[in-house]
Parts: C-alpha cells; structure tokens; sequence
C-alpha cells in the first residue's frame, strides 16, 4: 500500500464563470428558496459572487408560483408558501440580464413520491420539451432516481 504525504497543485485553466442555480421545490408547505450565484475559479479563496435582480418563477400548468429576492443579494424565495404536488410537473424559469443581455435558463422536474433510499441516477439530454416552445436549440437534460 502506498500514500502520498506531501500536498499538490493541479494546474487548472480558469475558466468563463458559469450561471449556478441551486433550487429545491418539494411537497412540504413553506417558503421555498433559490440561490443564484456565479462559478468561481478551482482554487479561488473569493466568495462566488451572487446574482440579483433575476426574475424567478415555477410554473406547473395550473398554478405560477413567483420567487422574490431576499434581503440577501442572489437569494429568492416563494413570495408566498406553497407545497408541490406529487405527479406535477414543475417547470423553473430563471431570467437574468447582465451587460452582455437577457439569459434564459428553463428546468422541469416531475414531483414523485418520497424514496426513502436511492440506488441509482441516470442523467440524459432529451429533446422535445417544453423548453423548445420559449429558447431555439435549447439543451435539456432529465434525471430520474430509481429506488
């Protein structure tokens, strides 16, 4: 058995900083919440710098459910509590206008039941969706977990 004791760097290219959106809707009543941020270098010891003034909505085709930005800069949450549906399909939207302009970014996820322990995740680029009624050539991907 070998181990190395002495630390290392990887020389990474920095890169073009990313849009990151980190959004959890789930079944349980309350004020839910979304953070949206910027990637950050690797190594960067900076915080991600947040994103504000985006516009926020969850839309399932009965009901648009509208996020707010909170005191926080890049924090949003439900203007109103709210709990998904099982069976619903939620669709996110996310617009942001920068210098470079507006940029449009779309998820959807079907609300299931609760599983209580996951054995797999499969992630796939899917074509026909909801998305390519608003942004041409948009890439969206599915993931399901399987219990």
């Amino acid at each position: 058995m070998t181990s190395c004791i002495d630390d290392f760097k990887i020389d990474t290219e920095n890169g073009k900083h990313l849009v990151g959106i980190n959004a959890y809707f789930t079944n349980e009543y309350k004020k839910h919440q979304i953070v949206i941020s910027k990637t950050t270098d690797f190594y960067s010891e900076e915080e991600a710098e947040m994103i504000s003034g985006a516009e926020v909505l969850i839309h399932d085709g009965v009901d648009t459910i509208y996020f707010k930005e909170t005191e926080r800069k890049g924090y949003y949450e439900t203007i109103d509590s709210v709990a998904g549906v099982v069976g619903r399909t939620y669709y996110l939207s996310v617009n942001i206008i920068d210098e470079d302009g507006l940029h449009n970014y779309y998820s959807q996820s079907t609300m299931r039941e609760n599983i209580s322990q996951i054995d797999s995740m499969v992630v796939k680029e899917i074509e026909d969706t909801f998305f390519s009624n608003f942004m041409e050539n948009a890439k969206v991907y599915s993931t399901n977990l399987y219990p």
